[in-house]
């Protein structure tokens, strides 16, 4: 039998969307502190208020935080379960996972935000892919509608948050003279999938968040996505995302014309990369996830003794799966099949103790006291730092 986990907090939505299989199966219970999920968690309960809410017969075997633009009850933190964080859209977040992390036994993030918050201190942190659909891009029919836009681009347009993708836009309107080009900021739902099944090309500068689900979107609408070259990872180095075509800054003029001109091999490609993209539902992926959680699951177990503190987790080494020894931590984590990092096709989990390294992001006394660690920051009655260990590191970011 799987084992059970908390998943959230997450909209109710949310819920019906990515997770409706695991939780038909009684593997999963959504929570969020709105009351349109399975479970109701709010910031001010215990870890035995959530167990009175829950059916006796089940209970479960870990939680699963959802770290993104959301705030995590402390009871969750606390709890005597072991604690997975998914930390999405990283770029945007980063300061506030620096502070979050060390909750957690095991953080889930994409390929290029493994590796740079495991430089920053957080080895625990591995790839997995979490950029998956809703469900309903899946169920959609295929449209019969013209495609009337040559090339869409849609997102996040915010110069603060995306100057690289903003910066392409000068070079797009230029092509308006002749070609049909829309830029659509801050569309979503309907009008959102609307837009996709009309586009002929999708252009995509810059990644995290709405560019990242793109990756599966754009090609489930029948659009042939034009991703830059140096965003992430090629399709060829991950062989679980679609196909896609990259570009840079001296060929994107020139194959928008190439794919634009020859609609035959723009059909060709984009059905290609329908194909592959039909595995890209979030449930999907979440679940080779959850599978390979408990393939490690005594590792996991491990991690989250009672008697290793805090301090002692964020310096935890990080194990690949099938006993191939110690990870390389730096920009080797996450570096694929090859390259001297985990294997991308494996979620690693955290293992043993690895002695006290800098901890980057101080948590509060009372988290501390809590837990009886004694590498927090000095408290009233009690000593100072572990030998060795310093002070508050200036913010990195």
């Amino acid at each position: 039998m799987p084992r059970r986990y908390l998943f959230g907090p997450v909209p109710g939505t949310f819920a019906k969307q990515n997770l409706a299989a695991q939780r038909e199966a009684g593997a999963c219970r959504a929570f969020n502190a709105e009351g349109d999920a399975d479970l109701v968690i709010r910031s001010g309960d215990a870890w035995a208020d959530v167990l009175a809410r829950l059916p006796l017969d089940w209970l479960p075997d870990y939680v699963v935080l959802y770290l993104p633009y959301t705030t995590i009850p402390e009871c969750l933190c606390s709890a005597p379960l072991p604690v997975v964080g998914l930390a999405l859209d990283w770029r945007l977040l980063w300061h506030s996972y620096r502070r979050r992390l060390g909750d957690c036994d095991l953080v889930l993030a994409d390929p290029e935000g493994a590796a740079a918050l495991a430089r920053d201190g957080f080895p625990h942190v591995h790839p997995a892919l979490l950029c998956g659909t809703e469900s309903s891009f899946h169920k959609l029919p295929a449209s019969s509608a013209p495609r009337d836009v040559d090339v869409l681009v849609v997102g996040n347009l915010n110069p603060a948050v995306h100057p690289e993708r903003v910066s392409l836009l000068p070079r797009l309107a230029k092509l308006g003279e002749r070609w049909r080009v829309a830029f659509h900021p801050g569309v979503t739902g309907q009008a959102y999938r609307d837009l996709l099944a009309r586009a002929r090309i999708v252009v995509q500068q810059g990644a995290g968040g709405d560019g990242d689900r793109l990756i599966f979107e754009a090609p489930l609408s029948g659009a042939l996505l034009f991703r830059a070259a140096a965003v992430g990872q090629g399709p060829d180095e991950v062989p679980q995302l679609p196909e896609w075509v990259s570009f840079t800054p001296t060929t994107l003029e020139p194959l928008l014309e190439q794919f634009l001109t020859d609609e035959d091999e723009r059909v060709r490609r984009a059905r290609a990369a329908g194909d592959a993209a039909r595995g890209g539902r979030f449930d999907a992926l979440w679940e080779g996830c959850a599978t390979r959680i408990e393939e490690d699951w005594s590792v996991l177990e491990e991690a989250r003794n009672p008697a290793c503190s805090l301090h002692d987790r964020r310096a935890t080494r990080p194990l690949l799966a099938g006993g191939r020894g110690p990870a390389a931590r730096g920009p080797d984590v996450g570096s694929g099949p090859g390259g001297g990092g985990p294997d991308l096709s494996r979620v690693c989990c955290v293992a043993k103790r690895a002695g006290p390294r800098r901890l980057l992001g101080r948590p509060s006394p009372r988290r501390f006291r809590r837990r009886g660690c004694r590498g927090g920051p000095a408290l009233p009655g009690r000593g100072g730092l572990l030998p060795g260990q310093p002070g508050r590191p200036a913010e990195s970011g």
